[in-house]
C-alpha cells in the first residue's frame, strides 16, 4: 500500500511541474461564443461583457496619452505550431461578428484588431492609433511577435493608412504591410463599398493556409449573411517567424481624443479544421446609439402612425442605409414594456421575411427603433390606399406565401416560440421586390416550445382575432395562424376584415366568406379582375 501511495504522489508531483513548466493550453482547439460570459474570456482594461452577453471592448470614454484601451482574449493559449524540427505553422480560422459605434461622421476612432500573441498582458501598451497593443517604444520591433488584422477608422498619414476606413494586416506593430478600404462584393462579384463605423453589424473573416502560406481576409455587412466568394485582402506571407509554438487570440481596441464603442458580437476559431458556423438568430443586443434625430431631420417626413406612435423616414449618415424609425412617446400607453419586448426579440431575429431591426436609442423621454425602409410601405396601402396601382394576383400570391413561411419561423424554427398576436395587412410591409415583410413585434409573446401559454389581457385588432380568445386567454401560434387566415381572405377578396357600413350580414369579413362557402358560392369571395378563377385552374 504503501509503495501505491508513494507512486502516486511521484505522479502527482510531476503532474504539477509539468503544468508549471507549460502554458495553460487548450484541450480543443476549435471554439464558438454566439454570445459571452465573463467566464469565456480574459478581460482587461475597458473591456467587459454587458448585461445582453455582447462583448463591449470601450467604454466610450476618451483621455489623453496613453488613451483607453481593452483587450479580450481566449483563456487559454492555443498551439499554432507542432513541436517538430520543422516548426512549421498550422492552419487557421476565425470568424466574427463586430459593430462600431460612432457619435457622427468622422468623430470616431480609433479602430480594433484581431490579434494573435505569445501573452494577453499588455498593461504597457497605449491606447489611440496602437489599438491597446503597442506603445511609441516597441512599435515594429521583430521581438514583439505579434500578428494583427487591424479595423481602422481614423487615417494617419504617419502611419501609411489608406483611407479612414479599411482593413490591414500588421506584423509587431501598427504598419499596415498589406491594406484595402472596407468593402465586400456581391453575388455577381460587384464590389461594394462599407464603411467600419456604419453602427450596423459586419462579419469577418480571417484564413491563414499555412502549408500554402496564404491570408485571406474578408468582410460583409450582416445583411450579407453568406461569406463573399472574393476577399478584400489575399496575400501571400509566411507567418512561421512571427507566431511561437503557443500564442493567444483575442481582441484589442484602443482610443484617445475621439472616442468611438466597439462591441464583439460572436466569435468562432479554429486551427487545421473548418470555422464552425455562427448562429446570426442568437446574436447578442447592443445599443447602436445612432444619431435617429438628425437621420430623419428631426422627424420631419412620417411615414404613418401606429399604435405605439408614429413612423419617420430616415438616412442614417454614416452608411446611408435608409431606415424606418419608429417613436414611442414617453406618454404612450403601451410603450416600455411593448419597446423592451420588440428590441429583445426582433433585435435577435434573422429572416428575410421578417423586418430586420437596425438599432434602438433613447432620446430624453422617446424610444426609439431603427427599422429597415420598406419603400413601398404596407399592403394595407397598396390594397386600398394607393391611386392608380394594383397588386396582381400572382404578386399577392407570392407575398402571403412569403408571409406564411415567416410564420413559420416564428412558430417552429426560431429558439422560441413567437405569438406575434397582430399580423394583420398594416403589418405586413413591402420591400423594393414588393416582396411581404412581417413587422412590428410590440404585441408579441415569447414562450417555451412545448409550453401552455396564456395573456393578461386582450390584444390584437378587431377582424383578425381568433372568436374564442376571449373565453381562452391563450397567446397561441393558432391565433396567428387564425390571423393569417383573415389576412389571406382580405388580400383575395379586396375589402377590409370589417366594414361597419355595410348591413350585418356582410360586416364581418370571415363570417361573410363562411356563409358563401355554405351556400356553395365560394367563387364570389374572389376580388374581380385578378384573374384568381384562371391561376386556379392552371
Amino acid at each position: 500500500m504503501a509503495l501505491q501511495l508513494s507512486r502516486f504522489l511521484i505522479f502527482f508531483l510531476y503532474i504539477l511541474a509539468h503544468i508549471a513548466r507549460s502554458p495553460a493550453t487548450s484541450p480543443n482547439s476549435t471554439f464558438l461564443f454566439n454570445s459571452f460570459r465573463q467566464s469565456d474570456l480574459n478581460l482587461s482594461g475597458s473591456a467587459t461583457v454587458t448585461r445582453t452577453r455582447a462583448l463591449q471592448m470601450t467604454n466610450g470614454q476618451h483621455s489623453m496619452e496613453p488613451g483607453i484601451k481593452g483587450n479580450a482574449f481566449f483563456t487559454a493559449s492555443l498551439q499554432f505550431k507542432k513541436p517538430t524540427a520543422s516548426k512549421r505553422t498550422k492552419s487557421f480560422s476565425t470568424r466574427f461578428v463586430f459593430t462600431i459605434v460612432s457619435k457622427a461622421h468622422q468623430s470616431g476612432g480609433h479602430g480594433f484588431a484581431f490579434i494573435v500573441a505569445p501573452s494577453p498582458n499588455f498593461s504597457n501598451a497605449m491606447g489611440g492609433r496602437f489599438f491597446g497593443l503597442f506603445s511609441i517604444r516597441n512599435n515594429g520591433n521583430t521581438r514583439n511577435q505579434i500578428f494583427v488584422v487591424e479595423f481602422d477608422i481614423v487615417q494617419q498619414t504617419n502611419l501609411h493608412d489608406i483611407d479612414e476606413s479599411h482593413v490591414g494586416v500588421d506584423i509587431n506593430g501598427v504598419n499596415p504591410s498589406a491594406s484595402e478600404p472596407a468593402a465586400y462584393y456581391t453575388g455577381n462579384r460587384k464590389k461594394e463599398q462599407g464603411v467600419l463605423d456604419s453602427q450596423t453589424p459586419i462579419q469577418a473573416w480571417i484564413e491563414y493556409d499555412g502549408p500554402m502560406k496564404q491570408l485571406n481576409v474578408t468582410i460583409a455587412p450582416l445583411s450579407h449573411q453568406l461569406k463573399p466568394n472574393c476577399t478584400l485582402i489575399s496575400r501571400s506571407i509566411d507567418l512561421s517567424p512571427v507566431l511561437l509554438e503557443h500564442m493567444y487570440v483575442g481582441f484589442s481596441f484602443g482610443t484617445q481624443k475621439l472616442v468611438s464603442k466597439c462591441y464583439i458580437l460572436a466569435w468562432s476559431f479554429a486551427m487545421d479544421g473548418k470555422v464552425p458556423e455562427l448562429d446570426l438568430s442568437h446574436l447578442p443586443l447592443y445599443s447602436s446609439g445612432l444619431e435617429l434625430y438628425g437621420a430623419t431631420k428631426g422627424f420631419k417626413e412620417e411615414l404613418g402612425e401606429g399604435g405605439f406612435g408614429s413612423v419617420y423616414k430616415g438616412v442614417l449618415s454614416r452608411s446611408g442605409i435608409e431606415v424606418a424609425v419608429k417613436r414611442v412617446s414617453h406618454g404612450s400607453k403601451q410603450g416600455m414594456r411593448e419597446f423592451v419586448v420588440e428590441i429583445s426579440s426582433l433585435g435577435r431575429m434573422r429572416h428575410r421575411i421578417v423586418v430586420q431591426l437596425h438599432g434602438w436609442c433613447r432620446r430624453g423621454d422617446d424610444l426609439l427603433l431603427a427599422y429597415e425602409f420598406m419603400p413601398y410601405g404596407s399592403i394595407d396601402n397598396f390594397l386600398f390606399d394607393v391611386k392608380g396601382r394594383s397588386l396582381s394576383w400572382e404578386q399577392r400570391f407570392k407575398i402571403l406565401k412569403g408571409i406564411a413561411s415567416g410564420l413559420l419561423y416564428l412558430h417552429e424554427e426560431w429558439e422560441q416560440v413567437v405569438a406575434h398576436r397582430d399580423v394583420k395587412a398594416s403589418n405586413v410591409l413591402l420591400d423594393g421586390d414588393l416582396n411581404g415583410r412581417l413587422g412590428d413585434f410590440g404585441l408579441s409573446r415569447l414562450y417555451e416550445h412545448g409550453a401552455n401559454p396564456k395573456t393578461t389581457q386582450i390584444v390584437g385588432s378587431f377582424g383578425y382575432m381568433v372568436p374564442e380568445f376571449s373565453r381562452t386567454w391563450k397567446s397561441s401560434t393558432s391565433a396567428n395562424v387564425y390571423s393569417y387566415g383573415a389576412l389571406l381572405l382580405e388580400v383575395a377578396y379586396g375589402r377590409r376584415p370589417i366594414e361597419p357600413e355595410r348591413h350585418c350580414e356582410e360586416m364581418v369579413l370571415v363570417e361573410l366568406v363562411h356563409s358563401l362557402w355554405k351556400d356553395g358560392r365560394i367563387l364570389d369571395a374572389m376580388a374581380k379582375g385578378l384573374g384568381i378563377a384562371t391561376w386556379w385552374r392552371k
